[in-house]
Protein backbone atom coordinates (compact mmCIF):
# COMPACT_ATOMS: atom_id res chain seq x y z
CA UNK A 1 0.00 0.00 0.00
CA UNK A 2 3.01 2.50 0.85
CA UNK A 3 4.15 1.22 -2.25
CA UNK A 4 1.25 2.15 -4.02
CA UNK A 5 0.90 5.98 -2.10
CA UNK A 6 4.19 6.63 -3.29
CA UNK A 7 3.52 5.71 -7.23
CA UNK A 8 0.66 7.97 -6.56
CA UNK A 9 2.45 10.74 -5.56
CA UNK A 10 5.49 10.56 -7.91
CA UNK A 11 2.05 10.35 -10.95
CA UNK A 12 1.06 13.26 -9.61
CA UNK A 13 4.42 15.45 -9.03
CA UNK A 14 4.92 14.96 -12.73
CA UNK A 15 0.90 15.41 -13.94
CA UNK A 16 1.29 18.91 -12.28
CA UNK A 17 4.41 19.71 -14.29
CA UNK A 18 2.70 18.33 -17.40
CA UNK A 19 -0.02 21.01 -16.96
CA UNK A 20 2.29 24.12 -16.22
CA UNK A 21 4.37 22.68 -19.34
CA UNK A 22 1.10 23.11 -21.32
CA UNK A 23 0.22 26.09 -19.87
CA UNK A 24 3.85 27.45 -20.33
CA UNK A 25 3.50 26.56 -24.12
CA UNK A 26 0.30 28.13 -24.45
CA UNK A 27 1.52 31.48 -23.03
CA UNK A 28 4.45 31.15 -25.37
CA UNK A 29 2.34 30.31 -28.58
CA UNK A 30 0.17 33.47 -28.17
CA UNK A 31 3.06 35.81 -27.81
CA UNK A 32 4.38 34.23 -30.80
CA UNK A 33 1.36 34.74 -33.20
CA UNK A 34 0.97 38.64 -31.48
CA UNK A 35 5.22 39.27 -32.70
CA UNK A 36 3.73 37.76 -36.37
CA UNK A 37 1.38 40.10 -36.51
CA UNK A 38 2.78 43.33 -35.38
CA UNK A 39 5.34 42.36 -37.86
CA UNK A 40 3.28 42.09 -40.64
CA UNK A 41 1.59 45.71 -39.64
CA UNK A 42 5.30 46.86 -39.55
CA UNK A 43 6.34 45.49 -42.66
CA UNK A 44 3.45 47.21 -44.18
CA UNK A 45 3.55 50.65 -42.67
CA UNK A 46 7.40 50.22 -43.92
CA UNK A 47 7.08 48.69 -47.47
CA UNK A 48 9.48 46.24 -46.51
CA UNK A 49 7.78 43.63 -48.50
CA UNK A 50 11.40 41.39 -48.13
CA UNK A 51 11.90 41.75 -44.23
CA UNK A 52 8.29 41.27 -43.49
CA UNK A 53 8.42 37.43 -45.73
CA UNK A 54 11.84 36.69 -44.01
CA UNK A 55 9.70 37.58 -40.51
CA UNK A 56 7.12 35.80 -41.57
CA UNK A 57 8.75 32.57 -42.40
CA UNK A 58 10.59 33.09 -39.25
CA UNK A 59 7.85 33.36 -36.76
CA UNK A 60 5.34 30.40 -39.07
CA UNK A 61 8.05 27.88 -37.96
CA UNK A 62 8.93 29.34 -34.86
CA UNK A 63 4.83 29.01 -34.69
CA UNK A 64 4.87 24.85 -35.82
CA UNK A 65 7.57 24.11 -33.48
CA UNK A 66 5.44 25.30 -30.53
CA UNK A 67 2.12 23.86 -31.46
CA UNK A 68 4.13 20.36 -31.66
CA UNK A 69 5.34 20.83 -28.05
CA UNK A 70 1.82 21.94 -26.47
CA UNK A 71 0.74 18.69 -28.49
CA UNK A 72 2.95 16.80 -27.11
CA UNK A 73 2.25 18.38 -23.61
CA UNK A 74 -1.48 17.85 -23.62
CA UNK A 75 -0.99 13.76 -24.52
CA UNK A 76 1.48 13.79 -21.81
CA UNK A 77 -1.23 15.42 -19.02
CA UNK A 78 -3.94 13.21 -20.31
CA UNK A 79 -1.23 10.26 -20.03
CA UNK A 80 -0.69 11.25 -16.44
CA UNK A 81 -4.12 11.98 -15.44
CA UNK A 82 -5.23 8.41 -17.08
CA UNK A 83 -2.48 6.83 -15.15
CA UNK A 84 -3.94 9.11 -11.56
CA UNK A 85 -7.27 7.92 -12.05
CA UNK A 86 -7.38 4.60 -13.22
CA UNK A 87 -3.82 3.35 -12.87
CA UNK A 88 -3.38 3.62 -9.21
CA UNK A 89 -7.20 2.61 -8.54
CA UNK A 90 -6.08 -0.78 -10.20
CA UNK A 91 -3.53 -1.26 -7.78
CA UNK A 92 -5.86 -0.96 -4.86
CA UNK A 93 -7.13 -3.19 -3.29
CA UNK A 94 -10.94 -4.78 -3.95
CA UNK A 95 -12.32 -7.14 -1.47
CA UNK A 96 -15.65 -9.42 -2.06
CA UNK A 97 -17.36 -8.77 1.28
CA UNK A 98 -20.49 -11.03 1.91
CA UNK A 99 -22.86 -10.78 4.80
CA UNK A 100 -26.07 -13.21 5.86
CA UNK A 101 -25.88 -13.40 9.40
CA UNK A 102 -29.77 -13.14 9.53
CA UNK A 103 -32.40 -12.46 7.26
CA UNK A 104 -30.70 -10.07 4.67
CA UNK A 105 -28.52 -11.31 1.69
CA UNK A 106 -26.00 -8.39 1.05
CA UNK A 107 -22.78 -8.65 -1.18
CA UNK A 108 -20.34 -5.56 -1.90
CA UNK A 109 -17.08 -4.35 -3.69
CA UNK A 110 -14.67 -1.82 -1.20
CA UNK A 111 -11.66 -0.61 -2.37
CA UNK A 112 -9.27 -0.19 0.35
CA UNK A 113 -11.76 -0.63 3.46
CA UNK A 114 -13.53 2.96 2.48
CA UNK A 115 -14.30 3.07 -1.52
CA UNK A 116 -17.65 1.34 -1.82
CA UNK A 117 -18.21 0.62 -5.63
CA UNK A 118 -21.36 -1.91 -4.86
CA UNK A 119 -23.46 -2.82 -2.03
CA UNK A 120 -26.45 -4.90 -3.02
CA UNK A 121 -28.81 -6.05 -0.04
CA UNK A 122 -31.72 -8.45 -0.47
CA UNK A 123 -33.93 -8.34 2.64
CA UNK A 124 -36.52 -10.74 3.73
CA UNK A 125 -38.18 -8.49 6.24
CA UNK A 126 -41.56 -8.16 4.20
CA UNK A 127 -42.32 -11.81 4.58
CA UNK A 128 -41.88 -11.86 8.14
CA UNK A 129 -43.79 -8.64 8.99
CA UNK A 130 -46.80 -10.72 9.90
CA UNK A 131 -44.96 -12.59 12.02
CA UNK A 132 -43.37 -9.85 13.95
CA UNK A 133 -39.98 -11.77 13.90
CA UNK A 134 -37.57 -14.03 11.53
CA UNK A 135 -37.87 -17.86 11.19
CA UNK A 136 -34.43 -19.28 10.89
CA UNK A 137 -35.19 -21.67 8.27
CA UNK A 138 -37.28 -19.47 6.25
CA UNK A 139 -34.91 -16.90 6.18
CA UNK A 140 -31.76 -19.74 5.16
CA UNK A 141 -34.04 -20.90 2.05
CA UNK A 142 -34.70 -17.40 0.67
CA UNK A 143 -31.00 -16.15 0.99
CA UNK A 144 -30.38 -19.51 -0.99
CA UNK A 145 -32.45 -18.48 -3.88
CA UNK A 146 -30.90 -15.11 -4.12
CA UNK A 147 -27.17 -15.48 -3.11
CA UNK A 148 -25.99 -15.89 -6.78
CA UNK A 149 -28.06 -12.80 -8.70
CA UNK A 150 -27.18 -10.21 -5.39
CA UNK A 151 -23.16 -11.75 -6.00
CA UNK A 152 -23.92 -11.06 -9.77
CA UNK A 153 -25.87 -7.55 -9.66
CA UNK A 154 -22.60 -6.27 -6.73
CA UNK A 155 -19.96 -7.03 -9.82
CA UNK A 156 -22.25 -5.69 -12.17
CA UNK A 157 -22.63 -2.35 -10.04
CA UNK A 158 -18.70 -2.44 -8.97
CA UNK A 159 -17.72 -2.72 -12.65
CA UNK A 160 -15.82 -5.62 -11.68
CA UNK A 161 -14.78 -9.45 -12.60
CA UNK A 162 -13.67 -11.68 -10.42
CA UNK A 163 -9.95 -11.28 -11.68
CA UNK A 164 -10.53 -7.52 -10.21
CA UNK A 165 -11.24 -9.21 -6.95
CA UNK A 166 -8.13 -9.41 -4.16
CA UNK A 167 -9.74 -10.53 -1.17
CA UNK A 168 -13.03 -12.02 0.05
CA UNK A 169 -14.74 -11.93 3.61
CA UNK A 170 -17.50 -13.23 4.66
CA UNK A 171 -19.47 -13.14 8.44
CA UNK A 172 -18.32 -16.40 10.15
CA UNK A 173 -20.53 -15.71 12.75
CA UNK A 174 -22.67 -14.72 15.26
CA UNK A 175 -25.78 -15.30 13.90
CA UNK A 176 -28.60 -17.85 12.35
CA UNK A 177 -26.45 -20.80 11.55
CA UNK A 178 -28.45 -21.87 8.60
CA UNK A 179 -28.09 -18.32 7.27
CA UNK A 180 -24.24 -17.86 8.26
CA UNK A 181 -23.95 -21.33 6.48
CA UNK A 182 -25.26 -19.99 3.20
CA UNK A 183 -22.85 -16.92 2.88
CA UNK A 184 -19.33 -19.04 4.31
CA UNK A 185 -20.07 -21.72 2.09
CA UNK A 186 -21.01 -19.11 -0.79
CA UNK A 187 -17.67 -17.94 0.00
CA UNK A 188 -15.62 -20.81 0.09
CA UNK A 189 -16.96 -21.40 -3.22
CA UNK A 190 -15.95 -18.63 -4.92
CA UNK A 191 -12.31 -18.23 -3.30
CA UNK A 192 -10.96 -22.22 -4.38
CA UNK A 193 -13.28 -21.43 -8.21
CA UNK A 194 -11.32 -17.90 -8.27
CA UNK A 195 -8.15 -18.45 -6.11
CA UNK A 196 -8.91 -15.68 -4.11
CA UNK A 197 -7.64 -15.39 -0.18
CA UNK A 198 -10.86 -16.05 2.53
CA UNK A 199 -10.90 -14.06 5.76
CA UNK A 200 -13.70 -15.14 7.87
CA UNK A 201 -15.03 -12.00 9.78
CA UNK A 202 -16.85 -11.34 13.26
CA UNK A 203 -20.30 -9.74 12.52
CA UNK A 204 -19.58 -7.20 15.06
CA UNK A 205 -15.65 -6.31 13.90
CA UNK A 206 -18.07 -5.80 10.64
CA UNK A 207 -20.50 -3.25 12.36
CA UNK A 208 -17.60 -1.36 14.23
CA UNK A 209 -15.48 -0.77 10.75
CA UNK A 210 -18.55 0.86 9.01
CA UNK A 211 -17.96 4.25 10.01
CA UNK A 212 -15.16 4.27 7.87
CA UNK A 213 -17.16 3.70 4.66
CA UNK A 214 -17.35 6.52 2.56
CA UNK A 215 -16.44 8.61 5.46
CA UNK A 216 -15.56 12.25 4.56
CA UNK A 217 -13.13 12.67 6.86
CA UNK A 218 -10.65 9.17 8.50
CA UNK A 219 -11.97 8.52 11.92
CA UNK A 220 -9.07 8.82 14.56
CA UNK A 221 -8.36 6.06 17.78
CA UNK A 222 -8.55 5.72 20.14
CA UNK A 223 -12.43 5.92 20.38
CA UNK A 224 -15.45 4.52 21.99
CA UNK A 225 -17.64 2.99 20.00
CA UNK A 226 -21.50 1.93 20.51
CA UNK A 227 -23.41 -1.05 19.06
CA UNK A 228 -26.81 -1.76 18.82
CA UNK A 229 -28.81 -3.39 16.90
CA UNK A 230 -31.55 -6.70 17.13
CA UNK A 231 -28.94 -8.92 17.98
CA UNK A 232 -26.45 -7.39 20.38
CA UNK A 233 -25.87 -4.11 22.45
CA UNK A 234 -22.37 -3.49 23.62
CA UNK A 235 -19.83 -1.14 24.36
CA UNK A 236 -16.08 -0.73 23.02
CA UNK A 237 -12.96 1.43 23.56
CA UNK A 238 -10.49 0.85 20.18
CA UNK A 239 -7.08 1.68 20.30
CA UNK A 240 -6.87 0.77 16.49
CA UNK A 241 -8.79 -1.88 14.10
CA UNK A 242 -7.85 -4.86 16.10
CA UNK A 243 -7.01 -3.84 19.66
CA UNK A 244 -10.43 -3.28 21.25
CA UNK A 245 -11.54 -3.40 24.90
CA UNK A 246 -15.26 -4.39 25.82
CA UNK A 247 -16.66 -2.33 28.26
CA UNK A 248 -19.96 -3.05 28.46
CA UNK A 249 -22.78 -4.97 27.43
CA UNK A 250 -26.42 -5.86 27.49
CA UNK A 251 -27.53 -7.99 30.45
CA UNK A 252 -30.63 -9.29 28.56
CA UNK A 253 -32.14 -8.19 25.17
CA UNK A 254 -30.37 -6.23 23.00
CA UNK A 255 -31.57 -2.44 21.96
CA UNK A 256 -33.17 -3.65 18.80
CA UNK A 257 -34.95 -6.16 20.01
CA UNK A 258 -36.27 -4.49 22.62
CA UNK A 259 -37.94 -1.68 19.70
CA UNK A 260 -38.88 -5.13 17.90
CA UNK A 261 -41.18 -6.30 21.03
CA UNK A 262 -42.34 -2.97 22.01
CA UNK A 263 -43.90 -2.40 18.50
CA UNK A 264 -45.75 -5.78 18.39
CA UNK A 265 -47.12 -4.49 21.88
CA UNK A 266 -48.21 -1.29 20.06
CA UNK A 267 -49.69 -3.34 17.31
CA UNK A 268 -46.85 -1.71 14.88
CA UNK A 269 -45.48 -3.90 12.13
CA UNK A 270 -42.06 -5.37 11.91
CA UNK A 271 -39.27 -4.05 12.16
CA UNK A 272 -40.08 -2.22 15.04
CA UNK A 273 -37.56 0.25 15.00
CA UNK A 274 -37.70 2.20 12.21
CA UNK A 275 -42.03 2.00 13.05
CA UNK A 276 -41.87 3.04 16.40
CA UNK A 277 -39.55 6.19 15.52
CA UNK A 278 -42.03 6.98 13.04
CA UNK A 279 -44.82 6.57 15.31
CA UNK A 280 -43.09 8.54 18.04
CA UNK A 281 -42.51 11.86 15.68
CA UNK A 282 -46.08 13.16 16.88
CA UNK A 283 -45.60 11.89 20.60
CA UNK A 284 -44.42 13.63 23.82
CA UNK A 285 -40.99 11.53 24.83
CA UNK A 286 -42.09 13.39 28.32
CA UNK A 287 -45.98 11.95 28.59
CA UNK A 288 -44.35 8.34 30.39
CA UNK A 289 -42.26 8.49 33.03
CA UNK A 290 -40.72 4.81 32.26
CA UNK A 291 -38.07 3.29 34.65
CA UNK A 292 -34.41 4.52 34.30
CA UNK A 293 -32.67 1.05 33.81
CA UNK A 294 -29.29 0.53 36.04
CA UNK A 295 -29.31 4.75 36.76
CA UNK A 296 -27.41 3.93 40.21
CA UNK A 297 -24.99 1.28 38.47
CA UNK A 298 -21.61 2.66 38.45
CA UNK A 299 -20.56 -0.38 35.22
CA UNK A 300 -20.94 0.42 31.91
CA UNK A 301 -23.75 -2.30 31.08
CA UNK A 302 -26.93 -2.72 29.61
CA UNK A 303 -30.60 -3.63 30.45
CA UNK A 304 -33.18 -3.30 28.87
CA UNK A 305 -35.98 -6.29 30.37
CA UNK A 306 -37.55 -3.49 32.91
CA UNK A 307 -38.86 -1.21 29.90
CA UNK A 308 -40.64 -4.33 28.10
CA UNK A 309 -42.77 -5.24 31.32
CA UNK A 310 -43.06 -1.35 31.95
CA UNK A 311 -44.58 -1.04 28.41
CA UNK A 312 -46.47 -4.35 29.01
CA UNK A 313 -48.55 -2.44 32.72
CA UNK A 314 -48.38 0.61 30.98
CA UNK A 315 -50.78 -0.58 28.00
CA UNK A 316 -52.55 -2.63 30.06
CA UNK A 317 -53.54 0.48 32.69
CA UNK A 318 -54.70 2.51 29.39
CA UNK A 319 -56.71 0.55 27.57
CA UNK A 320 -57.45 1.43 24.44
CA UNK A 321 -55.79 3.99 23.36
CA UNK A 322 -56.74 6.58 20.52
CA UNK A 323 -53.70 7.46 17.93
CA UNK A 324 -52.50 10.80 19.94
CA UNK A 325 -51.89 8.68 22.65
CA UNK A 326 -49.53 5.71 20.89
CA UNK A 327 -47.69 8.32 19.81
CA UNK A 328 -47.19 9.77 23.38
CA UNK A 329 -46.23 6.06 24.48
CA UNK A 330 -43.77 5.40 21.55
CA UNK A 331 -41.91 8.57 22.08
CA UNK A 332 -41.45 7.71 25.66
CA UNK A 333 -40.70 4.21 25.41
CA UNK A 334 -37.87 5.38 22.58
CA UNK A 335 -36.89 8.11 24.84
CA UNK A 336 -36.33 5.40 27.69
CA UNK A 337 -33.98 3.03 25.35
CA UNK A 338 -31.77 6.05 23.81
CA UNK A 339 -31.57 7.89 26.98
CA UNK A 340 -29.93 4.37 28.62
CA UNK A 341 -27.73 4.04 25.75
CA UNK A 342 -27.09 7.86 26.00
CA UNK A 343 -26.11 7.82 29.96
CA UNK A 344 -24.00 4.55 29.51
CA UNK A 345 -22.06 6.44 26.51
CA UNK A 346 -21.63 9.42 29.04
CA UNK A 347 -19.92 7.21 31.93
CA UNK A 348 -17.72 5.32 29.36
CA UNK A 349 -16.64 9.26 28.05
CA UNK A 350 -15.55 9.87 31.64
CA UNK A 351 -13.71 6.41 32.33
CA UNK A 352 -11.50 6.74 29.13
CA UNK A 353 -10.92 10.63 28.82
CA UNK A 354 -8.43 10.02 26.06
CA UNK A 355 -11.30 9.04 23.41
CA UNK A 356 -11.32 11.64 20.55
CA UNK A 357 -14.21 10.34 19.07
CA UNK A 358 -17.62 8.32 19.66
CA UNK A 359 -18.94 6.17 16.98
CA UNK A 360 -22.64 4.57 17.13
CA UNK A 361 -22.96 1.94 14.67
CA UNK A 362 -25.51 -0.95 14.39
CA UNK A 363 -29.55 -0.69 13.04
CA UNK A 364 -30.21 1.63 16.40
CA UNK A 365 -27.77 3.91 15.37
CA UNK A 366 -30.08 4.70 12.26
CA UNK A 367 -32.62 5.97 15.35
CA UNK A 368 -32.51 9.85 14.38
CA UNK A 369 -34.04 10.53 18.10
CA UNK A 370 -30.66 8.56 19.44
CA UNK A 371 -28.55 11.05 17.34
CA UNK A 372 -30.39 14.12 18.44
CA UNK A 373 -29.23 12.85 22.01
CA UNK A 374 -25.78 12.28 21.18
CA UNK A 375 -25.35 16.25 19.68
CA UNK A 376 -24.72 16.47 23.48
CA UNK A 377 -21.58 14.91 23.63
CA UNK A 378 -17.81 16.50 24.72
CA UNK A 379 -16.66 14.67 21.76
CA UNK A 380 -17.57 14.19 18.49
CA UNK A 381 -19.65 11.45 17.50
CA UNK A 382 -19.70 9.97 13.94
CA UNK A 383 -22.14 7.12 12.38
CA UNK A 384 -22.43 5.29 9.62
CA UNK A 385 -22.56 7.68 6.47
CA UNK A 386 -25.73 6.11 5.57
CA UNK A 387 -28.53 4.27 6.92
CA UNK A 388 -27.96 1.26 4.93
CA UNK A 389 -24.88 0.73 6.65
CA UNK A 390 -26.23 0.94 10.06
CA UNK A 391 -28.38 -2.57 9.11
CA UNK A 392 -26.48 -5.65 8.22
CA UNK A 393 -24.10 -4.97 4.71
CA UNK A 394 -21.95 -7.12 2.77
CA UNK A 395 -19.67 -3.43 2.68
CA UNK A 396 -18.87 -3.42 6.49
CA UNK A 397 -17.72 -6.88 5.99
CA UNK A 398 -15.45 -5.85 3.15
CA UNK A 399 -14.13 -2.91 5.39
CA UNK A 400 -13.44 -5.40 8.56
CA UNK A 401 -11.59 -7.80 6.35
CA UNK A 402 -9.44 -5.23 4.68
CA UNK A 403 -8.45 -3.80 7.92
CA UNK A 404 -7.30 -7.06 9.40
CA UNK A 405 -5.46 -8.19 6.06
CA UNK A 406 -3.97 -4.90 6.27
CA UNK A 407 -2.73 -5.44 10.17
CA UNK A 408 -1.80 -9.20 9.93
CA UNK A 409 -1.62 -10.07 6.08
CA UNK A 410 -1.78 -13.87 5.34
CA UNK A 411 -1.83 -14.99 8.60
CA UNK A 412 -5.54 -13.48 8.56
CA UNK A 413 -6.61 -16.03 6.22
CA UNK A 414 -6.27 -19.07 8.03
CA UNK A 415 -9.05 -22.13 8.45
CA UNK A 416 -12.23 -20.70 10.30
CA UNK A 417 -15.54 -22.87 11.40
CA UNK A 418 -18.69 -21.11 11.15
CA UNK A 419 -20.73 -20.37 14.16
CA UNK A 420 -23.93 -18.98 15.28
CA UNK A 421 -22.53 -18.38 18.92
CA UNK A 422 -19.61 -16.63 18.09
CA UNK A 423 -17.73 -15.10 21.50
CA UNK A 424 -16.90 -11.97 21.60
CA UNK A 425 -13.65 -12.91 22.36
CA UNK A 426 -12.85 -13.57 19.27
CA UNK A 427 -13.44 -10.24 17.61
CA UNK A 428 -9.99 -10.53 16.32
CA UNK A 429 -8.96 -14.55 15.46
CA UNK A 430 -6.21 -15.23 13.75
CA UNK A 431 -5.77 -19.06 14.90
CA UNK A 432 -8.17 -21.74 13.32
CA UNK A 433 -11.22 -22.70 15.46
CA UNK A 434 -11.83 -25.65 17.23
Amino acid sequence: MQKCAKQKCRIQKSAKRANDHVNNIGDILERTIEIRLETLHAAKATSCARDAEKAFHATKIQETRYKKQKEYSCILYLVFWFLLKKGVAANSMRILGIETSCDETSVAVVEDGCRVRSNVISSSKAAFEALAGVIPEEAARKQLECMLPVLEQALKEAKCTPKDIDLIAVTRGPGLLGSLLVGTMTARALARSWGKPLIGVHHTLGHLSSTWLEAPTEPTFPLLCLSASGGHTELWYRKSHTDSALLGRTRDDAAGEVFDKGASMLGLPYPGGPEIERCAKEGNPMAVAFPRPLHEDPGMDFSFSGLKTALKYTLRDLGEIDAPKKADVAASYQHAICAHLADRLKSALRSVPDALEIHVVGGVAANSYLRSLLLQMSVPVRTPTKISYCTDNGAMIAAAGYFVFKEFGTHACEAFETSASLKTGELISLMPAC
